[in-house]
């Protein structure tokens, strides 16, 4: 009768097994990088490209990205919060001084003119009509005042005579005071009129002050008012490409939104950006080189935001050729901010073979061979890189992506033929 076999021998009899299945997947792992290995020694000259290592300058350089854009734009905005009625123009149309781009509603915008402008009429006349009973009552005033002056004269002239008439006993001595109360009476009521002059000339000059006052305070509304009117119009002071428009007919927009843009497309600049990094190593006026398909355009750095934005810098840089016939509107482009320049060094075209500065390798072609060289970089732009030690003027590097085959001392180059 058969028996059981025992745990311990079943656990181990599955270990073995499983060791065994390990070992077996290793050595094919291992084969297929042996043959990989065996197989990748040799490299066709198609697949290569080649630079050859020169004598030159060099300029060390941060790099940045950037965008192409119009040196001039017109922005057109709306405002006051309206709707749009009509479009005129669609974006790449040209549009010259004083075309209307598109309509806004400016029902709200006339209504509050023309309230504005009743309102200047009935201060107009409120500042005429108190102009006419001003001089109107000064006049009376004045007359009064010329009619007091009179009767003082005349009362005085009086009292000269029913003295006299006194003095030789003609009169009595009551009738010389009553006349020289009427004389005191007449010189009082001249001062209380001279003053009233006085204090009505002021009063009329502190209405008509106020009127004054209404009415610049009108006027400035009725400029500004003007003023909204004419942007309401949405009409272009220069010559340019409409570059962008808001053409969503009755949609609502905002006051200060934007509503149009207008680019100069004969003059471009670049707005770039660089990681904060290096914001101790950016400053205005730096000389900087910006990569356009195959072209390199210099210029400098013209401005630099003061707020950094998510850890981004955002410079503006102006070409020194403005007007390249190769820019073209948000194109793309490598910005190289120079920070130094080195002249007299061996370099070699910039490629994928290289990643960075400092110790390094590289396949230098010897005859039909690629052979792996120790090297050190120095100075990298997007265009060249510094060659400090390892390959010499003349000689041939291979600068595409050497690096699935960084383990190689030696490689043969075959010909396709």
């Amino acid at each position: 009768m058969d028996r059981e076999l025992d745990n311990t021998i079943i656990i181990k009899e599955r270990i073995f097994s499983s060791l065994r299945i390990v070992i077996i997947i290793v050595i094919i792992i291992a084969g297929l990088i042996s043959l990989k290995y065996l197989l990748s020694t040799e490299l066709k000259q198609s697949r290569l490209r080649t630079a050859i290592a020169e004598n030159g300058s060099i300029a060390d350089a941060i790099t940045a990205t950037g965008f192409i854009l119009p040196e001039f734009e017109h922005i057109l905005t709306s405002p006051i919060r309206t709707k749009i009625d009509s479009i005129y123009f669609v974006p790449g149309d040209m549009v010259h001084d004083g075309d209307t781009i598109l309509k806004l509603n400016q029902d709200l915008l006339n209504l509050k003119y023309e309230q504005q402008l009743e309102e200047m009429k009935l201060l107009e006349n409120k500042r005429h009509q108190l102009e006419l009973s001003m001089n109107q009552n000064l006049i009376n005033l004045e007359t009064d005042y010329e009619i007091k002056i009179l009767t003082i004269k005349a009362t005085e002239s009086k009292l000269i005579q029913v003295e006299r008439l006194h003095e030789i006993g003609a009169a009595l001595k009551s009738n010389v005071d009553q006349v020289n109360l009427q004389l005191e009476i007449s010189q009082i009521e001249l001062s209380q009129l001279k003053h009233q002059i006085d204090n009505q000339a002021e009063i009329y000059q502190a209405d008509l002050l106020e009127v004054e006052l209404q009415i610049q305070i009108i006027e400035s509304k009725i400029k500004e008012q003007k003023r909204l009117l004419d942007l309401a119009a949405a009409k272009t002071n220069w010559n340019g490409v409409l570059s962008w428009i808001k053409d969503d007919v009755g949609s609502t927009v905002n006051a200060g939104e934007i509503i149009a843009r207008i680019s100069n497309l004969e003059t471009f600049k670049v707005e770039g950006k660089i990681s904060d990094i290096h914001s101790q190593n950016i400053f205005k006026n730096m000389s900087v080189i910006v990569k356009i398909s195959d072209k390199n355009l210099s210029g400098r750095i013209h401005s630099i935001e003061p707020i950094i934005n998510n850890g981004i810098i955002t410079f503006s840089v102006e070409l020194n050729d403005k007007s390249f016939g190769g820019l073209r509107s948000n194109q793309k482009v490598d910005i190289m901010v120079i920070t130094s320049e080195k002249n007299n060094v061996v370099r070699v075209k910039n490629g994928p073979f290289i990643n960075g500065q400092g110790r390094s390798y590289a396949f230098v072609i010897e005859d039909n061979m690629a052979v792996r060289r120790d090297i050190i970089v120095g100075a990298v732009n997007l265009d060249w890189l510094e060659i400090i030690q390892g390959i010499e003027v003349g000689e041939a590097v291979i600068i595409s992506d050497m690096d699935e085959y960084k383990h190689h001392e030696e490689l043969k180059i075959k010909n396709d033929n």
